[in-house]
């Protein structure tokens, strides 16, 4: 069971900084995962919580964005190590399970552009078996590969229920509940339980992905990240639309293999190295 910190204080914020800093931050498997929860999360709403899970530390932080407001992004630990300079650093990597809306609230309300994330549902759409046309829930993905023990599963499953009618309109619950201070237990239980999660998913979709045939899924996983944070940053970027639940077409797919091979061969004829470290290092995507 990981500790808990609920940080709503300058010096609570700096302790977190450190703590980060002090764990030897890692690339495989990554040690920081990433979860946001806020009213109508996006560039159209506001950021309430953000959950931090560090894995070494068997740690999580609750960061009450509510409460420090732009100072949760900005205030430096003595290393002038702020969440701002983590989030846009290149060279550490930072676990979300679907970025987008993430990325838009963190780059609409903070002027956050993150750099070196491992999107969750990008890597189960890579890995996974059969029609790749829809993404995958998180709820989904929770129950069919963390590989939970019953008892966790179904303590999960209620969490997620009893939370999801206070916070779903669509249940007569309000977004509005994540910024009632002091945060409530149940609330926090939430915001906990599945950033701890995610590193299980993480080891099922690296295992599959780290394998020598899968150069081109490494490939397809770090440009559609690539590609996700780049459009949730730009002026058209719609968190509510329709179409964010929608994957890969076969016919994407496979005009995608054929410019990857196309390059490969280019390389080739042309006597260049394959200079892309994805189609060869099978932790690098």
């Amino acid at each position: 069971m990981a500790s808990i910190t609920v940080v709503d204080t300058d010096s609570a914020l700096q302790e977190f900084l450190t703590g980060i800093e002090n764990c030897k931050v890692k690339d495989v498997p990554p040690s920081l995962y990433f979860d946001l929860e806020g009213v109508r999360l996006g560039r159209n709403g506001t950021i309430s919580i953000i959950s931090v899970f560090i894995q070494p530390l068997n740690q999580v932080y609750l960061i009450d964005v509510f409460t420090l407001s732009e100072k949760a992004f900005l205030i430096t630990n003595d290393k002038q190590t702020s969440l701002k300079t983590i989030l846009e650093a290149p060279s550490i990597p930072k676990v979300f399970f679907d970025v987008r809306n993430d990325s838009d609230a963190m780059c609409s309300h903070h002027g956050i552009r993150l750099q070196c994330v491992k999107d969750l549902q990008v890597m189960e759409l890579a890995v996974r078996f059969g029609s790749q046309k829809y993404v995958a829930g998180l709820a989904k993905c929770i129950e069919n590969h963390a590989n939970l023990p019953p008892i966790e599963l179904q303590k999960w499953k209620q969490i997620k229920a009893s939370v999801g009618q206070l916070w779903d309109p669509r249940r007569g619950g309000s977004y509005q509940v994540f910024n009632q201070r002091p945060i409530r237990t149940d609330i926090i239980q939430y915001c906990a339980q599945d950033v701890t999660i995610l590193p299980s998913l993480w080891n099922v979709y690296h295992q599959k992905l780290r394998q020598p045939q899968s150069g081109f899924w490494r490939c397809m996983v770090f440009y559609n990240v690539e590609k996700r944070i780049a459009e949730s940053q730009g002026p058209r970027y719609n968190p509510e639309a329709e179409s964010k639940r929608y994957g890969w077409t076969k016919e994407y797919i496979e005009q995608e293999r054929d410019s990857w091979n196309d390059d490969i061969m280019d390389g080739a004829l042309q006597g260049e190295a394959i200079i892309d470290k994805r189609w060869l290092t099978s932790d690098y995507y």
